[in-house]
């Protein structure tokens, strides 16, 4: 079966790879406004699994059936069908992957339930790491960017966060789980802030902690 060569990251393995999608079924249009579905398959060369996409477009100006849809309208992975879109180092404590995984896992069907769970996880990270007393994601904000001699990259994604479209506006809400209207690139901004400042508050904390034992091992030797 005919197919084309791709680069994207493994949803299973999360290993950048060259593959080759092949064709298995496409859903032909029977009007100008119905969509096109196209599934296609590739297996891993990093770690063998089985990825199935679905594509869907659609071209409401076409006349003729028959021809070709050209307006790619998006696409989603079908297997593995709940896919984060970071790789979690094991550093990370297991509350926070939790809650990272789950909005990662239903971005595609809810974005505004993704996005409720991330101003969570945010909220507990401000919490745990900056000891911040407010109980609006907001102004948890505001209490860490008013700290002196901040580090420019955590200012730049608290910024970042409090201007992420509408979910910078719902960070006022005191339910921090409360499902409010949020599109997909909002609440996939706020898990990528999320996975930043997972690196800044811990995977970096700990590299720094394994480099100064290493240097205190090499230079004062017991």
């Amino acid at each position: 079966m005919c197919g084309f060569q791709d680069q994207i990251k493994c949803p299973h393995c999360f290993v950048t790879i060259f593959g080759i999608w092949t064709f298995l079924h496409t859903n032909y249009p029977i009007s100008a406004n119905d969509l096109e579905y196209t599934f296609l398959h590739m297996v891993c060369p990093a770690c063998n699994e089985s990825i199935v996409k679905m594509d869907w477009k659609t071209d409401t100006d076409r006349l003729n059936f028959l021809e070709p849809l050209d307006e790619n309208i998006g696409w989603r992975y079908v297997i593995p069908i709940n896919s984060i879109r970071f790789k979690l180092n094991n550093e990370i404590p297991l509350k926070y992957q939790k809650m990272f995984r789950e909005a990662s896992c239903i971005l595609e069907d809810s974005p505004a339930a993704s996005a409720a769970i991330s101003r969570k996880c945010l909220q507990e990270l401000l919490k745990d790491y900056e000891k911040t007393s407010s109980d609006t994601l907001h102004f948890q904000i505001e209490e860490v960017l008013k700290k002196t001699h901040l580090d420019p990259s955590l200012s730049n994604l608290l910024y970042l966060l409090k201007n992420t479209g509408n979910a910078g506006a719902h960070l006022k809400l005191k339910i921090t789980g409360q499902i409010l209207e949020v599109d997909k690139k909002d609440a996939e901004s706020s898990l990528k802030i999320v996975f930043q400042l997972f690196n800044f508050y811990i995977i970096d904390v700990k590299e720094r902690e394994k480099m100064f034992e290493e240097l205190n091992d090499k230079f004062n030797p017991k």
